[in-house]
């Protein structure tokens, strides 16, 4: 079973085309944004979209609850953040199926993705380091659970000229991690939002 396992995870992380670690879970980093919308139903307030298997094409992206409706118009060569619903068999297990895209004036820069935690950290490790090769920095962090239980989370870089690649095998809880492919722009952005949100921030 532990064989299967890990040949479902390295079989959705990789491919040949993955030899210059420009595509990540289906997304080929550098490319122009030209993904479709995910298919809905309803129109306004009432528009939903249909559940993440059933979508008839994938990837597809979509609105965030917070920023927008379905169906609303996308201008795809301007610079923002999409929520997306990876391919058929380019979301390895224990890496969730909804994804985020960092475009970047019409250009795909950066993919976030989340884990299920600790559960399976050691097999997508795995797959990264096969995939990425030896990583840039390597180093396990110790956590807690509420009943105290203690746990080790791997927090991994890959970094060249050309990308950065980011794990967390948790974050702030054993059942939540992280991974993020970044080009230097896509990385740029985050920092450029993060720092936004901060002066924005209310404060006393």
């Amino acid at each position: 079973m532990k064989k299967k396992v890990m040949a479902s995870v390295f079989a959705a992380l990789m491919a040949p085309a993955f030899a210059h670690a420009t595509d990540f879970m289906g997304i080929e980093l550098g490319a122009k944004f030209d993904m479709p919308e995910c298919q809905f139903t309803g129109e306004g307030y009432l528009a939903r979209y249909t559940f993440v298997f059933d979508q008839p094409i994938r990837p597809c992206w979509k609105r965030s609850i917070l920023k927008g409706k379905p169906g609303e118009t996308l201008d795809k060569d301007s610079s923002f953040k999409i929520d997306f619903v990876t391919s058929d068999g380019k979301t390895p297990l224990g890496v969730g199926t909804d994804s985020t895209l960092i475009i970047i004036d019409g250009v795909v820069e950066g993919v976030q993705a989340t884990t299920n935690g600790y559960e399976h950290q050691d097999s997508i490790l795995r797959a990264l380091q096969t995939k990425f090769g030896k990583p840039t920095s390597l180093k396990e962090e110790a956590m807690e659970n509420r009943m105290g239980a203690s746990f080790r989370s791997h927090e991994v870089v890959w970094k060249t000229p050309a990308l950065e690649v980011k794990f967390s095998g948790m974050v702030s809880r054993i059942d939540f991690g992280y991974i993020s492919v970044f080009t230097p722009k896509a990385t740029a952005f985050v920092e450029e939002e993060y720092e936004r949100k901060q002066k924005a921030a209310p404060s006393f």
